[in-house]
């Protein structure tokens, strides 16, 4: 589905040596706080939608695999170290990008939150269409490529 954007969550963990992102904060952050609703919703219009996730340690494990299953939410494959083919890659790049030209550089993580809060609602479709739009391209290059590097 074109013209809609999932909602963007910032995360919250200690991080660092006390500890990175675990299995447990990314069902409670993510997976419950966010998408399900999401994936509800976008499951009415597009009866085929899938989530995908990359190989993140948290995301791999098995509790997460069963979490998607009980909840019914299919994913769609990942491959292995190809980054090409993630859509939300150059999102992110974009949303980097206009961070860095905000109008003010943020002081405080409160502001910090705020600006990325409205610099994702600011991201244009278009800009995010134009990934989807040449995904098949993508992944021909990829496949062209033996999963080694490409122009994208």
């Amino acid at each position: 589905m074109r013209d809609v954007k999932g909602p963007l969550v910032i995360l919250e963990y200690p991080g660092g040596k006390e500890g990175g992102m675990t299995a447990e904060w990314y069902w409670e952050q993510v997976l419950e706080g966010a998408l399900v609703d999401y994936y509800k919703l976008m499951k009415k219009d597009q009866p085929n939608f899938q989530f995908q996730q990359d190989g993140t340690p948290s995301h791999c494990v098995k509790t997460t695999t069963e979490w998607f299953n009980k909840h019914h939410i299919p994913l769609f494959p990942y491959p292995p170290s190809s980054p090409d083919l993630s859509l939300i890659e150059p999102v992110w790049h974009i949303l980097k990008s206009k961070l860095h030209d905000y109008k003010h550089q943020p002081t405080t993580y409160n502001e910090l939150c705020a600006a990325i809060f409205e610099v994702w609602d600011n991201i244009d479709y278009n800009d995010i269409d134009k990934f989807i739009n040449c995904m098949p391209e993508v992944v021909q290059a990829v496949i062209d490529a033996k999963d080694g590097h490409t122009q994208y």
